[in-house]
């Protein structure tokens, strides 16, 4: 998201406050994770981002995505997104990278995030479409078809337009995590 704002910011301090997302040596402080927050929401009006706290949040760990692993929790704690939105954001950047083959197994635990409820909706989104994008092309697709229903399922029962909304986020980690 952030590579679709900076060009349209005018705002000098709107424009400090975004590139700090790009600091290397510490973690966002919780006060930083905020003035972003609000950064972010004030240039994504299209997505009503003042009434969908969630998708700002999970958009801003998309762009602290590159680069991280899990261990890195500490640099996302200013998000407050909790551990199973964590785990459902790189469970979909490992499947971007071609990190994670897709047994059985593991289709099941993306099923298991995709219907966990305490994961945020646009992080069960963006799994949801990115495993469902990997298993049709998968080889074992035959075996995967169970979840392959029971994802469609999740992204049916969403509709259109919660689908739509949280489709942004799926083009911003398959053109920020692809190896």
């Amino acid at each position: 998201m952030i590579e679709r704002i900076l060009p349209i910011i005018k705002d000098p301090e709107d424009y400090l406050t975004a590139i700090s997302l790009f600091k290397a040596d510490t973690p966002l402080t919780a006060d930083e994770a905020g003035k972003l927050l609000a950064v972010y929401a004030k240039y994504q009006p299209q997505m009503e981002a003042e009434t969908d706290p969630d998708f700002l949040k999970a958009g801003l760990a998309v762009d602290l995505l590159p680069g991280r692993a899990q261990e890195d929790a500490a640099v996302f704690a200013p998000l407050e997104l909790g551990g199973a939105t964590l785990d459902a954001l790189f469970a979909a950047k490992k499947l971007v990278a071609g990190r994670e083959e897709l047994t059985n197994e593991a289709a099941t635990s993306i099923v298991e995030q995709v219907q966990d409820e305490t994961v945020l909706l646009p992080a069960r989104v963006l799994l949801a479409r990115i495993a469902l994008d990997s298993m049709t092309g998968a080889r074992n697709f035959v075996e995967l078809q169970g979840e392959v229903r029971a994802l469609a399922a999740f992204l049916t029962g969403i509709g259109a337009e919660t689908l739509d909304r949280y489709t942004t986020l799926v083009g911003e980690v398959r053109q920020k995590c692809r190896n």
